[in-house]
């Protein structure tokens, strides 16, 4: 499932870069399913030079929307349960996750703190989250071929007062984090759909 998810999330920042709905730790990403039914409702807006949109415009942005949460709610319900499952695993096991006690192990650990802080900090999006995160793939780039990457430490003191399990990749506060975003992204669709759902009614009756 996972592989499946991290290519889908390739062909999700196509389509919601424009409009995108941002959580803090999971990016919001649309299933491979949309380009095959992007023909069947309009495409994203895109900025206009005077900024103005009409009602058609919003209209349009909201059947869009719509499309693309009902086209990935498979998925997000799928998401939803691998992480709490997950987390379940962690917190009646916690050594299932724990990276070791080595010096590649430490090495590993302090530099995912890092980009944890980061982005508790600055936000997932920020330069200085993207940095921290290329400390962590240098760092485990080079985990036990012997040639060690030493990460620069920006946000030490920041990361020991984080919330996350620092001896853990995925930690069981990212996996509840990834959660409560899923529940956000669910709630928008039932937002979504009282909208559409409003909108249909006043096409449907026009005020006089």
């Amino acid at each position: 499932f996972l592989q499946r998810l991290s290519c889908r999330t390739a062909m999700a920042s196509r389509h919601l870069l424009l409009g995108a709905l941002c959580v803090c730790c999971v990016g919001a990403w649309v299933p491979s399913t949309v380009t095959s039914k992007a023909h069947t409702r309009p495409t994203l807006l895109t900025a206009t030079a005077s900024g103005s949109h009409t009602e058609i415009d919003y209209r349009q942005q909201i059947k869009s929307l719509s499309g693309i949460l009902q086209d990935m709610k498979e998925d997000i319900a799928e998401l939803k349960v691998a992480a709490s499952q997950l987390q379940q695993l962690e917190l009646d096991d916690p050594t299932l996750a724990d990276v070791g006690s080595g010096q590649d192990a430490q090495l590993l650990r302090t530099a995912v703190a890092e980009a944890k802080a980061a982005c508790d900090i600055f936000g997932s999006s920020s330069a200085q989250s993207k940095m921290a995160w290329e400390e962590v793939d240098a760092t485990a780039a080079h985990l036990g071929d012997g040639e060690l990457h030493h990460p620069s430490f920006r946000y030490s003191a920041a990361a020991l007062k984080a919330h996350h399990t620092y001896n853990a990749v995925v930690d069981a506060q990212l996996l509840q984090d990834t959660v409560k975003a899923v529940e956000t992204i669910e709630n928008l669709a039932h937002f979504v759909k009282v909208e559409t759902h409003r909108l249909n009614e006043k096409n449907s009756n026009p005020m006089p």
